[in-house]
């Protein structure tokens, strides 16, 4: 009740202070009492699951050598396994949240790192079931899309909850995306959507390790039917730091669906194809006759396409690019000349610092009781997270794959016995460099200026080894690209003195403009020949959606001017290859580089 003036009395009970609840601080005692209760309960589940797995595995293996069907599970049968990988999932769940939870000491943080849990949950709790499900398809299907929602409701929970872990939870939210992806063959539409799904999550996986090429070869799956992407990525996952040797399985399926001409005739996917045959060439060393007719048709179809496409081929050129010199890496094999050149030359040595103590991974050795009180590290705890690569989705594609892997490895061993032959490095230069010559002619053509700084980018880096760029020197087309930087040089005004200006060039630091990476940054980053030309946190302390990345801006055409007469600079700056006159402010072919061509 309020009084006259409408105030309320001090003796209101609507005023007295409402009490706290009282908080019931969790001690670390009581802690790893908990992980250690709920790990017992889940290594159970998990060895349960094992062996369900594993005898249903060795069942169909079985049953499939003898040509025989399997037999199907009844519903019930069904539910009870889903019910049995559902307590596994939730076990995990409770695991990470007990030894994540803030009182958590740093060493309890660590066990789950330390004993792979993460991995192993993924590996029995999912990945396993998944593949059983799979190879029962299409009588498992209404199982397997419950069980795929499932797990995926249970990662996206971590994901949000227990950000420790946060890479390995987003690629396995892109592997079961892929997984509903690749199972859905009646409505287009959702198709479409769960490949999106897939690689968005890839696409931010490669954000947090742009360096892992495994990712890059689960997107180059999910590129279908863009011939180019496709091969760009599974050209990108042999060729960075830490590159994915199935990829050089997976691609046999790209130049098999090249090889049979069963995709659409359009003038753009025309020319991609007639590119991706001259790599299905390459790659598998046959039909090395045909190389040159395949060469000259793309090349003769590439001056139109550019200016057909236009402002697409900013993209489309990087991609064409970073092909062609994965080609001259030999796609990363052992005997790739180009590497084994420039690791005896390289000029620029990591220095390795043998005396340095290793960094400790929380929770080993930190000499705290949580170390040894849960059971003994699993054998597989520690394995790298990764998914087999999903079957063709009809047996004739697998038998027509296996066919053309066949053919390849019958012309491997007949046709091409001495490495010399099998690999013919030429082959990759004329193709490389032919293209690049034609895309040099070009002048006045903004639109080839992102094919162009790959090239210039990777010249960056291969100056650093004499033995590697004197493998390149006799066909590199040094005067098509002098001419093209000169004219770059004469496309500004001279008055122009503004920071973004292509002339500001001739500076030892690397250009910038409004800090922001140009679109094709984000095409190189990760690759091995790009590590020393972006600088550290270019990529990552970049502000831009990823829908805005490929986006082209106005402003973006000085500084890729500015950024490949910076490149020109540098090469002319260490060795004898170009010279640049400050005076004329003109780039020519250093003398010493024509005599030796000559």
């Amino acid at each position: 009740m309020s009084t006259e003036d409408g105030s309320i009395p001090e003796d209101d009970p609507r005023l007295r202070m409402v009490r706290s609840p009282r908080i019931h601080l969790i001690s670390e005692s009581q802690l790893l009492s908990e992980v250690k209760q709920i790990y017992a309960g889940l290594v159970m589940v998990e060895a349960k699951c094992v062996e369900v797995d594993g005898k249903q595995a060795a069942l169909a293996k079985a049953m499939e050598q003898e040509g025989l069907s399997l037999p199907k599970l009844t519903n019930e049968q069904w539910q009870a396994l889903i019910a049995l990988h559902r307590t596994l999932l939730y076990e995990h769940y409770d695991f990470f949240l007990a030894s994540q939870h803030p009182s958590a000491s740093a060493s309890l943080r660590g066990l789950a790192a330390k004993y792979g849990m993460a991995t192993r949950m993924w590996r029995h709790g999912i990945h396993s079931f998944l593949e059983l499900l799979r190879h029962r398809l299409p009588h498992s299907m209404e199982h397997m899309l419950t069980f795929i929602y499932l797990a995926y409701s249970i990662m996206a929970l971590l994901y949000e909850t227990v950000p420790a872990f946060e890479k390995i939870w987003i690629e396995c939210l892109g592997d079961l995306g892929r997984y509903r992806m690749a199972i859905e063959d009646d409505d287009v539409e959702d198709r479409g959507v769960w490949t999106s799904v897939a690689r968005s999550w890839y696409s931010k996986a490669a954000d947090k390790k742009p360096s892992v090429g495994r990712l890059y070869h689960h997107i180059a799956i999910l590129a279908r039917p863009n011939v180019l992407q496709q091969l760009f990525f599974y050209c990108k996952s042999l060729t960075v730091s830490i590159p994915f040797a199935f990829a050089r399985q997976s691609i046999l399926f790209l130049f098999q669906s090249v090889s049979s001409n069963n995709l659409p005739a359009s003038h753009t996917q025309l020319v991609n194809v007639c590119f991706v045959k001259l790599h299905a060439i390459w790659f598998t060393c046959i039909n090395f006759n045909h190389f040159d007719g395949v060469l000259n048709e793309y090349v003769s179809l590439l001056d139109l396409h550019i200016s057909e496409v236009g402002e697409k081929w900013t993209v489309q050129g990087c991609l064409v690019a970073v092909c062609s010199i994965a080609a001259l890496y030999q796609y990363n094999t052992r005997e790739s000349k180009l590497r084994q050149a420039w690791k005896e030359g390289r000029t620029v040595v990591k220095e390795e610092e043998a005396d340095e103590v290793p960094a400790q991974i929380p929770g080993q050795g930190t000499g705290s009781e949580c170390d040894n009180f849960l059971p003994p590290l699993p054998r597989e705890a520690n394995s790298e997270h990764a998914t087999t690569l999903l079957a063709p989705a009809s047996s004739k594609g697998k038998e027509n794959t296996e066919e053309y892997k066949a053919s390849v490895t019958a012309s491997n061993r007949d046709e091409a016995l001495d490495a010399s032959s099998c690999v013919p490095w030429k082959y990759a230069i004329k193709m490389g460099f032919k293209i690049f010559n034609l895309v040099l002619q070009r002048i006045d053509d903004n639109h080839i200026l992102p094919h162009v700084h790959s090239w210039l980018a990777f010249l960056y880096h291969i100056k650093d080894s004499i033995p590697a760029i004197r493998l390149l020197e006799n066909d590199l087309p040094w005067d098509s690209l002098v001419t093209l930087l000169n004219s770059l040089i004469k496309s500004e005004p001279a008055s122009s003195s503004h920071m973004d200006s292509s002339l500001n060039f001739a500076t030892p630091t690397f250009p910038r403009g409004q800090n922001r990476p140009l679109p094709e940054d984000w095409t190189l980053r990760g690759l091995e020949w790009t590590e020393n030309y972006l600088p550290q946190g270019w990529i990552e302390d970049a502000k831009v959606d990823d829908e805005e990345r490929l986006l082209e801006l106005p402003s973006f055409v000085a500084l890729r001017k500015q950024r490949i007469l910076w490149l020109a600079y540098k090469l002319a700056e260490a060795g004898d290859w170009l010279t640049y006159d400050t005076a004329s402010m003109r780039f020519s072919v250093h003398p010493a580089v024509l005599e030796r061509i000559r």
